[in-house]
């Protein structure tokens, strides 16, 4: 493979995982601000959602993809469409 190829994989590469970085960011700002708005704490909508409060704090914070079995968790115990954790994210 040429020096321009690996160069062009590379770069899309770091495109792709920026991609990832600005949507876990987004669906952790929507968690947050649901939460939020129905004033629950980490770890009452944990429990609700039967997730530990250090899984939640990553998800809001961005640290980290949640599965969509955890966004539904999520969003049935924030009363949510799972879409709605996707707003901000175009």
């Amino acid at each position: 493979m040429a020096d321009s190829d690996h160069s062009d994989a590379e770069q899309a590469d770091r495109q792709e995982q920026h991609s990832v970085e600005a949507l876990e960011i987004a669906i952790g700002k929507q968690v947050r601000a649901a939460r939020k708005r129905l004033h629950l704490t980490v770890a009452a909508l944990a429990k609700q959602a039967q997730l530990s409060t250090g899984m939640l704090s990553k998800i809001e914070n961005g640290q980290t993809s949640p599965s969509l079995a955890t966004l539904t968790s999520l969003a049935n115990a924030l009363q949510v469409p799972v879409t709605s954790f996707f707003r901000g994210y175009e």
